[in-house]
């Protein structure tokens, strides 16, 4: 192989490595990072949990708290544990305890998607990494027909596909969940104002 046909065949590859590494593999790479700066440290998902459980959790627990107290006749007096028990049986609170525990959920899945976010941001550079490496290995494949083959060639090129058409899912996936998560973030801050 000449250094003409060499260079035919490695520069488009280079230049398609270089342009997926400055799409995908570099921002992806401290992605995890910037999540955790962006809503984490900065405090916007404890802001955002803070609202449910101030517009929703607590004032479920309040009326279950009221009922209770109503059921007690409105005397107050240092109740014991059973009492408590007893007291509780006497109440219909099923209602207020699904809405806190429905709130919760809510704030418990602001922490996953976060988490989820930034596992998908790792996944995202790693795949992009992997599809750098299966483009590299075409030429070297077609350098080598004998020891491979065509049934060689074709599968460099069927993987390098693949880890594409993979790394296309893993962003447009991320994209989706965060826009899922921005807002639920969103919409629990607008509960603050």
């Amino acid at each position: 192989m000449s250094l003409g046909e060499a260079a035919a065949i490695l520069v488009p590859i280079v230049a398609w490595d270089a342009l997926w590494i400055q799409i995908l593999v570099i921002p992806f790479f401290s992605k995890g990072e910037d999540l955790h700066k962006d809503y984490d440290q900065s405090g916007a998902l404890d802001a955002a949990i803070s609202c449910v459980e101030t517009k929703k959790i607590i004032p479920m627990l309040a009326r279950m708290f009221c009922r209770v107290q109503q059921c007690q006749g409105g005397r107050p007096r240092k109740l014991t544990e059973e009492d408590v028990q007893e007291l509780l049986n006497q109440v219909d609170y099923n209602d207020d305890l699904s809405d806190a525990s429905e709130a919760m959920r809510e704030a418990n899945s602001m922490r996953a998607m976060l988490s989820s976010l930034q596992r998908n941001s790792d996944r995202i550079w790693k795949s992009g990494l992997c599809h750098i490496l299966a483009v590299l290995a075409i030429p070297a494949v077609y350098r080598m027909p004998g020891m491979y083959g065509i049934a060689g060639i074709l599968g460099a090129i069927a993987i390098a596909i693949g880890t594409l058409v993979i790394a296309i899912i893993l962003v447009l996936r991320f994209h989706s969940r965060r826009a899922d998560f921005l807002r639920l973030l969103q919409r629990n801050k607008e509960r603050t104002k």
